[in-house]
């Protein structure tokens, strides 16, 4: 938890020092463009959006050896899988609401009730028979995907 905090007040103070102190200047520039009557428009980017890419990659081949050199060769492993699991699982959540809302057109939450099912099913089979987590997921996304079509059909016949 305590890289975590770094990373998280590091963000946090980077971004009052971007609200507090870049972006007044950046509007008082663009404020004296706008009132002395030549507002130039230009396509060149600036520094995040032409950088942002290569500094996020850097960040994140740098942050296994940052763990390492924190918590210890074992400490670090468990946190840095635990906590790429953790993002990885958030990334599914997000993947699924752009399927949601950029197919369908339609801002529904209801697919984490399902991603909800297929992962209380997973909790359940295992806990109960023991099973393997790669025997498991594909179970878990079928009967989710069940409870889809089980609950699916009828919303598709209301309308309004």
């Amino acid at each position: 938890w305590g890289l975590l905090a770094i990373f998280v007040a590091v963000a946090a103070i980077g971004r009052f020092l971007m609200v507090g102190f870049i972006k007044p200047s950046l509007d008082r520039r663009k404020l004296a463009k706008a009132k002395s009557g030549v507002l130039e428009i230009s396509e060149e980017k600036g520094f995040f959006h032409k950088h942002f890419l290569k500094l996020a990659l850097v960040l994140l081949l740098l942050y296994p050896v940052i763990a390492v050199q924190l918590f210890g060769f074992q400490g670090s492993l468990k946190f840095v899988d635990n906590f790429g699991i953790q993002i990885l699982i958030y990334v599914m959540l997000a993947w699924g609401l752009n399927i949601v809302v950029g197919l369908a057109g339609l801002l529904d939450l209801g697919y984490v009730a399902f991603y909800a099912v297929g992962a209380y099913s997973y909790a359940l089979l295992s806990s109960q028979f023991g099973l393997s987590f790669w025997v498991l997921l594909p179970v878990a996304g079928i009967l989710a995907g069940f409870w889809g079509i089980i609950l699916g059909f009828p919303v598709l016949r209301l309308r309004g």
